[in-house]
């Protein structure tokens, strides 16, 4: 069984633990230009289809972020990234799979970093 979680992504990102998946995704210059300059923030929930060799194989946008960057780069981040311990059948070989989740797309408040520094 895959349980849901929320993977928060902006400039900054906390990652849940997830079954299956070895979520380590994010970087800071992945937050999308234009969605960072219209102050674009979202959730968007996402399915990947996970092949045998436990490779994203597709992506799609189940619920979007909000902005199209915002869920454009969810996929794309996923797909180029993403890294799953293939499943097992009741015979121990490796089948295709289904995972969904979702990613939090969040600007963080620049005033708090700018207070503690």
């Amino acid at each position: 069984m895959i349980r849901h979680s929320i993977i928060s992504f902006g400039l900054f990102c906390t990652i849940s633990s997830v079954a299956y998946a070895q979520p380590k995704y994010q970087a800071n210059e992945t937050y999308p230009a234009a969605a960072l300059a219209a102050g674009a923030q979202g959730t968007a929930a996402f399915e990947i289809v996970v092949g045998k060799n436990g490779q994203p194989k597709s992506c799609r946008i189940t619920q979007s972020a909000g902005h199209p960057d915002l869920d454009n780069a969810t996929c794309e981040i996923m797909m180029r990234r993403g890294k799953f311990h293939p499943k097992l059948d009741d015979a121990g070989e490796p089948i295709e799979f289904t995972y969904n989740n979702r990613m939090r797309w969040e600007i963080p408040d620049t005033t708090q970093a700018a207070k503690s520094k």
